[in-house]
């Protein structure tokens, strides 16, 4: 089982494992086999098509948000 290290790519949280391969960052636990997503790689940076492979779990993460009730100021 490859191990991962949390790093920031341009400012924004991703797994990278001891190959330098990059992997989306969803939570704070390591990614499986299973789970994982490459985004890219140390030695190429992102891949092209990063916004493609993330929409699925964009989409379902923005059908789980609701709206909140602010409080206005007076």
């Amino acid at each position: 089982m490859p191990t991962y290290q949390r790093t920031l790519l341009n400012g924004v949280p991703v797994w990278k494992d001891s190959d330098g391969l990059y992997y989306y960052y969803e939570t704070q636990a390591p990614p499986t086999e299973t789970t994982r997503i490459p985004i890219g790689s140390e030695a190429t940076g992102l891949n092209p098509d990063w916004k493609l492979l993330l929409e699925p779990h964009l989409n379902r993460y923005r059908q789980t948000i609701q709206a909140r009730s602010r409080a206005l100021k007076k």
